[in-house]
């Protein structure tokens, strides 16, 4: 049981943190409450017996005595199995609803938040490509500098720019400087989703101009990565294709194909358009294996395979599923560096637990949620249905068993976010 235990306290933050725009209170309320649970949990774990007389601890005990008391006498003194785990996992519950709480109240409290309806100009840096809407663009900029009504401000907060006419040539990475109306958007189904995101409000840009790449050096250097990769993938390959590779080599889909892109998602396949947590995966073992070809030693392996992870997560733009599978896989190299290596269903659920607390907005992210429930899906039932599936060859089985693992952890959130579900999925995911 001890094997689970993260994964349920991962689950009990995330069911906490998704309740906490529902909860009513002040946030450090709910955290008060958790940390009274957390204490009563802790009292009530095992190895903790307690005598029968609550003040038996004033009175020093004869050795004696002690040694005469019989083992059912003791063991009536031990908690309820199941109570310390319950009170914990109601800690856990708590502690998100509070910790989502803060978070919801930071973003409303923010400077850009307060200031709407007004006339800005802002600085920073774009966190997505400017994507095409409906006669315009928008995207998502890192704010640090605020100018409105004479003032200025230096802030760390996000809005969310749109724009009329042609997408910026400006990408993620890039500086900015935009002016236009800053303003809370009217359609409450759409200020509520930019909150729950940390998006403190929304810029209709009239002006944008573009300062520069940006100020950090890794971010500079995945950038030139990027522009170096996207040119030679359109040298080689006609647009369509080109547009495919540059999608799920680098998390670029401005150049997808709108006919492609629909025909991928009617058959199950629209995670092959665009970069995914299997990416981590197929670029650190060749890494690794290269480390180990050179006979790198332990800490020289773990060094470069957790600057590729961190590096290929800036370069795809830290897409959710992304940034789950990095995390993970920092997770196993370190237990493999100290000797101390995790269940693949332990380190599932501490990387999803720290991210949640870094980033409270990430548990509102379908492409998070998706990687997560696909991931803790294969880990559980992947070898299970493989070993129904022994009548098929070995490759077979496992591709199948993974596959209809995957299917059977995302499929709620597929009927409940888009409505539907392909039937073809699981054939075509195989084959593929």
């Amino acid at each position: 049981m001890s094997s689970w235990r993260l994964p349920v306290a991962a689950a009990a933050f995330a069911l906490g943190l998704l309740a906490a725009p529902a909860a009513p209170g002040r946030p450090w309320v709910w955290l008060v409450l958790a940390g009274c649970a957390a204490a009563a949990g802790t009292a009530l774990a095992p190895g903790r017996r307690r005598a029968a007389d609550p003040l038996a601890w004033l009175a020093p005990a004869e050795p004696a005595a002690v040694a005469t008391l019989e083992p059912a006498a003791l063991q009536r003194s031990e908690p309820p199995g199941w109570a310390w785990i319950g009170l914990l996992s109601a800690s856990l519950v708590l502690s998100g609803v509070g910790w989502g709480g803060l978070h919801r109240a930071r973003t409303a409290g923010a400077l850009l938040h307060r200031l709407a309806p007004a006339r800005v100009e802002l600085e920073g840096s774009l966190r997505t490509d400017p994507r095409a809407r409906d006669r315009g663009w928008s995207a998502i900029l890192d704010v640090r500098q605020v100018r409105a009504g004479g003032r200025a401000w230096s802030v760390r907060e996000t809005v969310w720019v749109s724009a009329y006419g042609e997408a910026s040539r400006a990408v993620r990475g890039d500086r900015l400087r935009v002016s236009g109306s800053l303003r809370i958007p009217e359609d409450a189904g759409f200020a509520e989703s930019l909150l729950r995101r940390g998006i403190a409000a929304q810029v209709s840009a009239s002006e944008v101009e573009r300062l520069g790449p940006s100020d950090l050096p890794w971010v500079r250097a995945a950038q030139a990565v990027r522009a170096a990769v996207g040119r030679r993938i359109r040298a080689l390959f006609p647009p369509r294709e080109a547009g495919l590779l540059l999608g799920l080599a680098l998390g670029d889909d401005s150049g997808l194909d709108e006919a492609m892109a629909r025909h991928f998602r009617a058959t199950g396949l629209g995670h092959l358009l665009v970069v995914s947590g299997g990416n981590v995966a197929m670029v650190l073992a060749p890494v690794l294996a290269l480390a180990l070809a050179l006979r790198l030693g332990r800490w020289a392996r773990f060094a470069l395979g957790l600057g590729t992870v961190a590096f290929f997560v800036v370069l795809t733009g830290a897409e959710p599923s992304v940034m789950r599978a990095g995390v993970m896989a920092g997770l196993a190299l370190t237990g493999g560096l100290l000797g101390r290596p995790r269940s693949a269903a332990s380190v599932l659920a501490g990387a999803v637990l720290g991210l949640l607390v870094l980033d409270p907005a990430l548990v509102w992210s379908v492409g998070f949620q998706l990687s997560v429930g696909a991931t803790a899906s294969m880990i559980a039932m992947a070898s299970p249905i493989a070993e129904r599936l022994r009548f098929l060859p070995r490759p077979v089985a496992l591709a199948a068993a993974a596959t209809l693992a995957a299917q059977i952890g995302v499929t709620p959130l597929l009927l409940s976010v888009f409505h539907e579900v392909p039937l073809v999925t699981i054939a075509a995911n195989v084959l593929a």
